[in-house]
């Protein structure tokens, strides 16, 4: 059974949030285009830290393990975009309530004020501001991507000695295709950076699933700015637990002051 004296402090300890009038600002202005360029970090980062222990968690031994592990590494990338996300919106919903206060006041308040204001919708339109170029280039190499075939080994020089002979001809017109860099390469290379995580659940040597998560690569590459939006709209309650916490402290502080008073007034008329 439990303690009924255990209920009632825990109801007492129990913090709700107070939400307070904010002035709502407007989803898309000048500040939104530049707080979604400043995301355009995050790609670089996770190609960073996919290229530095990505192919640690391929794990070809172990299915559970390798997806264990890079669902991890997923989830930390989209956690280090929700945080950004909560703090942006914690920030603006902070000016939001100071500006309709002013506004309550009579005080002027400017259109730069406003559009720095705290917007349900912001957080989606940063989001995708940031993620546009992601976007642009997933969907390209989504389209134009083809199933993955491995090349064949460059040969030493000394076999270029045999390259005359009737019998070496025919064998070696394999090696003659073009190995020039192309563009498409290139944005192979930076999209499997990105979506590493997903081509080590797969397993890097299947073939058809690595091709299925290039194609599904704008899908996943959305997730983490998804996870920025999410947190700038948890940033609003964030800043309303602070309100809560601060009026269940001067809550606390009412009561102490009140046991203390009679016992004051008593010491008093004893005197």
């Amino acid at each position: 059974m439990s303690n009924p004296g255990t209920k009632k402090t825990q109801k007492k300890n129990t913090i709700k949030p107070i939400a307070k009038p904010y002035l709502k600002g407007t989803v898309f202005s000048r500040q939104t285009v530049l707080r979604g360029l400043k995301l355009i970090v995050y790609p670089v980062i996770f190609i960073l830290i996919n290229l530095f222990v990505g192919a640690a968690f391929s794990f070809e031994q172990s299915l559970a393990l390798r997806i264990l592990a890079n669902a991890l590494l997923i989830g930390f990338c989209g956690v280090l975009l929700y945080t950004n996300g909560q703090n942006t919106g914690y920030g603006d919903i902070s000016l939001a309530e100071i500006m309709y206060n002013h506004r309550q006041a009579g005080k002027p308040v400017s259109q730069s004020d406003i559009d720095r204001c705290y917007h349900p919708l912001k957080g989606f339109a940063i989001a995708l501001v940031g993620f546009l170029p992601v976007l642009i280039l997933s969907t390209v190499y989504a389209l134009t991507v083809e199933r993955q075939a491995f090349s064949l080994p460059t040969l030493p020089a000394w076999v270029s000695n045999y390259s005359g002979q009737e019998d070496f001809i025919l064998p070696l017109k394999y090696y003659e295709a073009d190995t020039t860099v192309t563009a498409g390469q290139i944005l192979r290379v930076v999209m499997r950076l990105l979506i590493y995580p997903y081509i080590n659940i797969v397993g890097a040597r299947n073939a058809d699933g690595a091709l299925l998560m290039d194609r599904l690569s704008p899908l996943t590459q959305s997730l983490p700015y998804l996870m920025y939006a999410l947190g700038y709209l948890r940033g609003r309650h964030s800043r309303a637990m602070m309100h809560g916490s601060m009026a269940a402290a001067d809550r606390k502080k009412r009561r102490k002051a009140n046991r203390r008073a009679p016992k004051q007034k008593t010491k008093t008329e004893l005197v």
